[in-house]
């Protein structure tokens, strides 16, 4: 999982840029959301404070991305 700090900091993109990238992802299920205390949130999360959250790459997530790479590398999801 990853926060919105770390996304941030290695994306080297605005916060609305990412906010945006990521509302893109989360409706397409390519990642969840935590809180980092329990489960995914399932739809409930607060769009206006994504800084509170923690992000995953869904199983989808990693299909759409080695298919869209053409590759099968190693992608780590723990």
């Amino acid at each position: 999982m990853e926060s919105m700090q770390t996304l941030l900091d290695e994306t080297g993109l605005q916060y609305g840029e990412l906010r945006d990238d990521l509302t893109n992802l989360i409706s397409s299920r390519l990642i969840e959301v935590y809180d980092g205390s329990t489960g995914p949130q399932n739809g409930f999360y607060d769009l206006d404070n994504l800084m509170d959250y923690y992000f995953r790459i869904t199983r989808l997530g990693i299909t759409t991305l080695v298919t869209s790479n053409g590759t099968s590398s190693n992608i780590q999801t723990n």
